[in-house]
């Protein structure tokens, strides 16, 4: 999870430009005449979103005279449809990430925008910028019905808070015959009560243990005939210097990348560094 920059769209413009690409025209004047109460919705969204009280914000079933199914609609219909003049807006949102990386999890690709509010259930905020984040499908997935009701258990808003700003991801390696590695939070006193309960609840619900460790285990396993010919050559010593490279090079994806938390742990470990890494297959 990482912070990305905030969408230049405006919400308004947004509003607008989907809005005009409906071909109904009742419902399309029917949008129109809700077009300020949905500006004011968004910049309030901002407002708390700044201040990590996205949770407090009311549910609605209606925009005015605006059913939430219609807004759900000018989402699906006028802004991601092909079909749509308005769907450069999604494709801009959607390709903003650098690298292409979902912010969420920050491994897999970004395939699709989400509705960090969920639009069923806010759908004054369908068509929002500031609510429609680049992610890859397994978090959208893994996100999509949850609502959070109480301010440490919010996921991580990429376009509000910056989780990297200190060190929170440990990788952990269990030595033995059947050596593995795993991850966990452990954030330090530089993050607040809440903003560490809230990474803690991210880590958790979008299940990062599983995929981190997953991936951990291929990397070792990729890496291993690198570290048997240094081993063979140069012995512990080298093989702890080439570890101790890779983390300084990892580390400019992120402090909490899983490669960099990886290969510090690594490089630290005398049992892994001395010969345990021929027991990962």
């Amino acid at each position: 999870m990482k912070s990305v920059p905030f969408p230049k769209l405006v919400a308004s413009s947004v509003f607008t430009k989907c809005v005009d690409a409906k071909r109904n025209g009742v419902e399309k004047n029917n949008l129109r005449a809700v077009a300020s109460i949905v500006t004011k919705a968004s910049k309030q969204y901002v407002l708390k979103g700044k201040k990590g009280l996205l949770y407090t914000l009311p549910r609605q079933s209606k925009i005015g005279i605006i059913k939430g199914k219609v807004m759900e609609n000018l989402y699906t219909n006028n802004l991601v449809s092909n079909k749509s003049k308005a769907r450069h807006l999604y494709n801009e949102l959607r390709h903003s990430i650098k690298h292409n990386r979902c912010p969420y999890c920050s491994h897999r690709d970004v395939s699709t925008l989400d509705h960090y509010l969920p639009k069923a259930v806010f759908p004054v905020y369908a068509v929002t910028p500031a609510n429609l984040v680049p992610s890859c499908k397994d978090c959208n997935d893994c996100k999509r019905t949850t609502i959070s009701k109480m301010s440490d258990e919010q996921f991580i808003h990429p376009y509000f808070d910056d989780p990297d700003f200190d060190v929170w991801l440990v990788a952990e390696l269990t030595t033995g015959n059947k050596p593995s590695v795993s991850y966990s939070v452990k954030p330090g006193t530089r993050f607040s009560t809440t903003v560490a309960e809230r990474i803690c609840y991210h880590f958790s619900k979008l299940k990062l243990n599983s995929l981190y460790s997953a991936q951990a285990a291929v990397e070792i396993t990729a890496i291993r005939l690198q570290l048997e010919r240094l081993s063979d050559s140069g012995g512990e010593p080298e093989v702890t210097n080439y570890l101790a490279e890779q983390f300084e090079s990892r580390s400019v994806l992120g402090k909490n990348n899983w490669q960099t938390a990886l290969y510090l742990t690594l490089s630290q470990s005398h049992w892994f560094c001395d010969g345990g890494f021929k027991l990962f297959s």
